[in-house]
């Protein structure tokens, strides 16, 4: 019984349709000039786009989540410091209750009209 793929040539050198995919080559690894490493856990790389990667767990670990604004400070050579950026409002907000009177919004909005 005949396979539907047909076998890869070993180290031929010579690029062979796969079966199922319609415009997918197939290359003997050994043609590759650098195959791409593994990389060390906790180090990354920048991208050709300046794009670092950070690890989940140092994110967790730093407290930050996704979409999180940072301020990026350089230390020295090789070296960034990351720091969440802290929106005034939103830490601020509320906490003051007790200072103006309840209607003091409303009674300054009627001054506008």
């Amino acid at each position: 019984m005949a396979s539907a793929s047909s076998p890869r040539p070993s180290r031929s050198g010579i690029p062979e349709k796969r079966a199922g995919r319609a415009n997918a080559t197939c290359y003997d690894l050994l043609m590759v000039d650098r195959v791409k490493q593994t990389r060390r856990r906790g180090h990354t790389r920048v991208s050709p786009k300046h794009q670092v990667t950070l690890t989940v767990d140092a994110l967790g670990q730093a407290g930050l989540r996704a979409g999180d604004e940072l301020r990026i400070e350089v230390i020295g050579p090789g070296s960034v410091l990351l720091t969440r950026t802290e929106d005034v409002l939103e830490r601020f907000a509320g906490s003051m209750p007790g200072v103006f009177p309840p209607d003091a919004i409303r009674e300054l909005r009627n001054e506008w009209d």
